[in-house]
């Protein structure tokens, strides 16, 4: 950007140059950046110098102007586009805008020469940080694409492990039904689902008859390397005596395991109590 081009740009804001200037101006603007923002910031400043002006009575030729343009305006029904123009154009607000810029141009040169480098390294900054916004986008897009696949094919993966767990628990699940000890529960039905490799099964009794307000049922189970009575939890039956209990062995198992259904105090107790009666036992 050369002087020449600054001072063109300076006395384009005051609409002081004529149309073939202008048209010179504006191609060159075209390539050249810094030039266009200097002759913005140039306008800019035209506009704000002349809103600081005093507010006085126009010259007389100025009124003289206005009313013509408004009688023009009545007769074509048209906006005079130009009046601000011509309004700019006058001598003592020509003078004052030309005094200004003059002053913008050539005091404080070096600072606004920086000034204008610090606008040129902001606006690439401002570039590059948009561009790296724009590549982290995508990275996130196609991250969260990846992610979304991940948790499809984890979904799939865990169907089918719970497919081929289901099979395998039905392999070795054991289905055991315990026998009444006592004529009293002969009308009882007590069935354990048993899965002997993972020591878990779950328990199922229909029409117990209800103990006293004291006690309750407590099942056990033992093997034959271990025939101690360990237990795994106490049985509560409803109403009508039905009830069920999902359990687990903390003991390794020895072989087949046995259980056995005992009346002990409420809440159960920690070792088979010697008055506790075994109603129910099995296989």
């Amino acid at each position: 950007m050369t002087e020449r081009q600054e001072e063109q740009a300076a006395l384009n804001a005051m609409y002081s140059l004529d149309a073939h200037e202008r048209q010179i101006l504006r191609a060159e603007m075209r390539t050249d950046p810094r030039l266009r923002d200097l002759a913005a910031a140039f306008e800019e400043a035209a506009v704000q110098i002349a809103l600081l002006l005093p507010v006085e009575a126009p010259p007389d030729e100025v009124r003289a102007l206005l009313l013509k343009a408004v009688r023009q305006r009545r007769r074509e029904k048209a906006a005079p586009v130009w009046a601000p123009i011509r309004f700019l154009r006058s001598p003592w607000v020509g003078w004052a805008v030309a005094a200004c810029l003059a002053a913008v141009m050539w005091i404080d040169r070096p600072a606004r020469i920086s000034l204008a480098h610090q606008v040129e390294v902001l606006s690439r900054s401002d570039s590059a940080a948009r561009d790296e916004a724009a590549e982290a986008t995508g990275k996130l897009a196609r991250l969260e694409k990846e992610l979304a696949d991940a948790r499809s094919t984890s979904d799939q993966l865990a169907k089918e492990i719970a497919a081929l767990n289901q099979v395998n628990v039905l392999d070795r699940v054991e289905v055991i039904h315990l026998r009444a000890m006592v004529r009293k529960f002969d009308e009882s039905a007590v069935i354990i689902l048993w899965d002997g490799e993972r020591r878990e099964g779950r328990l199922r009794v229909e029409r117990m008859p209800p103990v006293p307000a004291n006690r309750d049922y407590q099942l056990w189970i033992s093997d034959r390397t271990k025939p101690a009575l360990v237990s795994v939890g106490v049985i509560r039956v409803d109403s009508r005596g039905a009830a069920s209990l999902a359990f687990r062995s903390a003991e390794p198992m020895g072989g087949p395991a046995k259980f056995a259904i005992s009346i002990e105090a409420l809440g159960g107790v920690t070792k088979k109590s010697a008055d506790g009666q075994v109603i129910i036992t099995g296989p």
